[in-house]
């Protein structure tokens, strides 16, 4: 059965992590911690460098030093510099009238 439209198997397949290319994949910004002790790290290099060779679609990656799997689950100077980054390729995608934006106007 295939996947509903906006599902996880859903994106999973238009970012091409489930084998495909990745050509329909949507932008994406990918953040990991570098000492994150639960997902490697090359999980996250193996998706940047798939999405780059098989995507249109603008995407950008950042492992973040000496952070752990849950580096954002609480405020802190990392967790604010991390959500302004989220802003600032959000507001990039929708000053390019890149793909996706879902603000209402």
């Amino acid at each position: 059965m295939p996947a509903a439209p906006g599902s996880w198997p859903d994106a999973a397949a238009r970012a091409g992590v489930d084998g495909g290319d990745g050509g329909d994949a949507p932008p994406m910004l990918v953040l990991h911690g570098e000492l994150d002790n639960w997902v490697p790290v090359l999980q996250t290099r193996e998706l940047t460098a798939h999405l780059r060779a098989g995507s249109p679609s603008p995407d950008l990656s950042a492992e973040l030093p000496s952070a752990q799997h849950g580096f954002d689950a609480f405020a802190s100077p990392r967790f604010r510099a991390v959500v302004d980054g989220i802003e600032h390729f959000l507001a990039a995608l929708e000053a390019h009238g890149t793909a996706g934006s879902t603000r209402r106007r």
